[in-house]
């Protein structure tokens, strides 16, 4: 998938993944030198049975990992839509947002949620108990009106 083809589109890319052209070229500005440091970091650990630069390539770039883990994150679809869609394996992807997932969780966690501060009188005036009340249709009757065809005689006085 070429995102930057489809960043000229920011209502199709907003529809696609959720958040616009701009917002996503910040996010992956912001989360990229983080990813590039974990990458070194993983690279050079002393566990590691491979010299730095063997093993497979990546076929997807930083920011395509990122727009295949928002993409997943706005619809769910099966990981192997979702490889068929960014031209890789199903197995791919899951190696892919093992990767990602961590850098977007930790900058979820950033996110500051305003708390609105609601008394309980409030929240039980916003709850209704509708389960003794008369359904009304489209035409304004109740069912019981409309079931006989005929207005009920309050409506007539």
């Amino acid at each position: 998938m070429n995102i930057q083809k489809l960043s000229q589109r920011p209502t199709v890319f907003e529809r696609i993944f959720g958040i616009s052209p701009q917002q996503f070229k910040e996010l992956a500005a912001e989360l990229e030198p983080i990813w590039q440091e974990a990458e070194r970091k993983r690279k050079t650990d002393k566990k590691r049975e491979r010299m730095i630069g063997a093993g497979r390539k990546y076929v997807l770039s930083f920011d395509q990992s990122l727009a295949m883990h928002l993409l997943y994150m706005r619809t769910y679809a099966p990981y192997i839509f979702i490889g068929v869609v960014f031209c890789i394996d199903d197995g791919s992807v899951t190696r892919y947002f093992q990767k990602v997932r961590p850098l977007l969780a930790a900058r979820m966690k950033k996110i500051a949620i305003k708390q609105i501060p609601i008394s309980q009188k409030e929240i039980l005036d916003l709850i209704a108990d509708a389960t003794e009340q008369e359904a009304k249709g489209e035409t304004g009757l109740d069912i019981q009106e409309r079931k006989r065809g005929t207005p009920s005689r309050r409506r007539l006085l």
